[in-house]
Parts: C-alpha cells; structure tokens; sequence
C-alpha cells in the first residue's frame, strides 16, 4: 500500500514541476562545488585513516593504535 502511495506522490510531483528552467550560476557556486568535492575527500581520507587504524589493530594485537604500545 505504501508503495503505491509513494509512486502516485512521486509521479503527480514529477508532474507537477516545470520541464524547463532558467539557472544562472555565478563565480561563487563553483567556490561552493569546490568546498564541497574537497571535504568529501577530506573526510573520505579521514574514514579510510581511522578503518585502516583498525584493521592494524587486529593484525598487529600488541599494540593499541590509539594509546601506543599495551604493557
């Protein structure tokens, strides 16, 4: 029932918007683009640093990789 009540929300509202638009893009959306291609990278390599710190820490079960060496 909530499936075919989402597709007839979904096609009415498909419907109901214009197929064409008038856009204009200044200098400072592709700043915008930028920042964010940039911070997903940044935090993509922040989520591949801390897995990796964790599979290491598995491997390697002497050592803690957030308090050093364990003893």
């Amino acid at each position: 029932m909530r499936v075919i009540l989402f597709t007839c929300v979904t096609v009415a509202v498909a419907l109901a918007t214009p197929t064409t638009s008038a856009a204009y893009l200044d200098p400072a959306s592709g700043s915008i683009l930028l920042q964010v291609l940039l911070g997903g990278v940044a935090g993509l390599g922040l989520m591949v640093k801390m897995f990796w710190h964790r599979v290491q820490g598995l491997v390697r079960p002497g050592k803690d990789p957030e308090h050093g060496p364990r003893g």
